[in-house]
């Protein structure tokens, strides 16, 4: 795996994330297009999620259960009065994605190698190819932060 290669795909995700949220009112970001469509926030928080859960597993530091719960995969969708704002949930991508990227740059060859916790539909079966899964599925969620923000 080439580490670099990797740590500046989430930097440049990083980098789109705080660009697509960045004069979004919390108003709006709370805001659903169409039924079983979720909101940006939502999805921001989703994502930030993934982010947090990979970190998790790659330092083996406890994953917050509660921003699991309001959305890990499975979670309603439905922004409640329990969810951060979306100045908050950008905070807090911030402080993960540097702490991510440190990760990334000192993550050792064997370690990449080992097998992930759980398996995802790619067919590299390594924490490599589940690293390289959410790089993907970042990516695939950031279009529709951007499709839902020309919506609004």
């Amino acid at each position: 795996m080439n580490k670099t290669i990797t740590r500046a795909q989430f930097e440049l995700q990083t980098t789109w994330f705080i660009k697509e949220l960045l004069n979004i009112s919390e108003e709006d970001s709370n805001k659903q297009t169409a039924d079983h469509v979720n909101s940006i926030k939502w999805i921001a928080g989703h994502i930030l999620n993934t982010r947090m859960s990979l970190l998790s597993i790659l330092t083996g530091t406890e994953h917050d259960l509660h921003f699991n719960a309001l959305f890990g995969k499975g979670s309603p969708g439905k922004v409640t009065d329990a969810f951060p704002t979306i100045h908050e949930i950008s905070n807090k991508w911030a402080v993960i994605s540097s702490d991510l990227t440190g990760c990334l740059q000192n993550i050792s060859d064997q370690t990449l190698a080992s097998a992930p916790p759980f398996q995802t539909s790619v067919p590299d079966t390594t924490l490599h190819g589940l690293i390289a899964y959410m790089v993907s599925h970042e990516a695939f969620h950031l279009g529709q932060i951007a499709v839902l923000k020309k919506l609004l």
